[in-house]
């Protein structure tokens, strides 16, 4: 969760592979890595890092399950249902008590729209690892997008009691207050996130939540600081018009 963490992540996972270019476990790190910066930047060149980084683990020992792991995710992630579920569950039967396996599966099944059985591959999770907070965090994410929001706000304050400074974990809660139309508790969490990592998606959120409390001033502000931290992006401009025109 912290700027900066994937990258310095990739450098250790490739100075790990220089001295032993034969372990499985740190491709598949390096790939979950390359992913990660994949999903946070669309670049697709990190995707086809990953996705050979995978293949290279899976060709060293396929019998490993954060290999088996490595590969259902980003299967899952790429449409291929089929292989990526058969992936996992080669990886859940290597090792049954990895939380990360779990979370994985959990991840699969929302995005096949089988939310009850996320739920339980999420508590399972939990249950294995239960001061991890990756787990009640994207519970949340997924009680969101359901339109569960008291439940979300559950899942996502358990989670930043085990990780307060977490800017992740911030943005989601403040957006779960503002679907309850909580906006000064939302606008207090998209701050405290902004200060911890000023993304502009953030910010954007923020401006969002002070043009609905009435203060189109703040807002547009907010909206000029977003334009200008991703001036390539269509939709801080347009948020920015948005504000200006209800400010005068």
């Amino acid at each position: 969760d912290k700027p900066g963490n994937t990258q310095k992540a990739i450098a250790l996972f490739h100075k790990k592979l220089q001295r032993a270019p034969d372990f499985a476990l740190a491709e598949a790190g390096l790939a979950r890595a390359d992913w990660r910066m994949y999903l946070d930047t669309s670049d697709q060149n990190w995707a086809t890092q990953a996705t050979q980084a995978a293949a290279r683990a899976d060709q060293i020992n396929p019998s490993l399950a954060p290999v088996q792991m490595t590969l259902g995710s980003i299967h899952v992630d790429q449409g291929q249902f089929g292989l990526g579920l058969q992936e996992l569950e080669k990886a859940a039967a290597l090792d049954p008590h990895n939380a990360d396996v779990h979370a994985a599966m959990a991840e699969a099944y929302r995005q096949q729209g089988r939310l009850p059985d996320a739920r339980n591959e999420y508590q399972t999770a939990m249950d294995l690892a239960p001061d991890t907070w990756r787990w009640p965090y994207l519970l949340g994410a997924m009680q969101i997008d359901s339109g569960d929001y008291p439940g979300a706000e559950g899942s996502l304050q358990s989670a930043l009691q085990k990780t307060p400074d977490n800017a992740r974990v911030l943005y989601d809660l403040g957006l779960a207050y503002r679907k309850q139309g909580r906006l000064a508790e939302a606008r207090s969490a998209y701050e405290k996130a902004i200060a911890l990592d000023p993304r502009s998606d953030t910010i954007m959120a923020l401006g969002n939540v002070m043009l609905h409390q009435g203060d189109p001033a703040d807002a547009v502000s907010q909206y000029r600081r977003a334009v200008s931290l991703d001036p390539d992006n269509w939709n801080t401009w347009g948020n920015l018009a948005a504000a200006l025109s209800w400010q005068s």
